[in-house]
C-alpha cells in the first residue's frame, strides 16, 4: 500500500514537472524539450530507485 502511494507521488512529480516546463514556453523550444527530457530522466532515475528498493525489501 506505501509503495502505491509512493508511486503516486513520483507520478505527481513527474506531471509536474513537465507542467512547469509547458508553462515557460517563452523559452527556446529546444530548451524547453531539454527541460522535458530532464524531466524524464528524473522520473526514470526516480522510478528505478524505488522499484529497486521495493526489490531489496521484497528479498528481506
Amino acid at each position: 500500500m506505501q509503495i502505491k502511494s509512493l508511486h503516486y507521488i513520483v507520478l505527481l512529480v513527474f506531471f509536474i514537472g513537465i507542467r512547469s516546463a509547458q508553462t515557460s514556453k517563452l523559452i527556446h523550444p529546444n530548451l524547453l524539450m531539454a527541460k522535458i527530457q530532464s524531466c524524464r530522466l528524473y522520473f526514470y532515475e526516480t522510478y528505478s530507485r524505488l522499484f529497486s528498493l521495493f526489490i531489496s525489501f521484497k528479498h528481506w
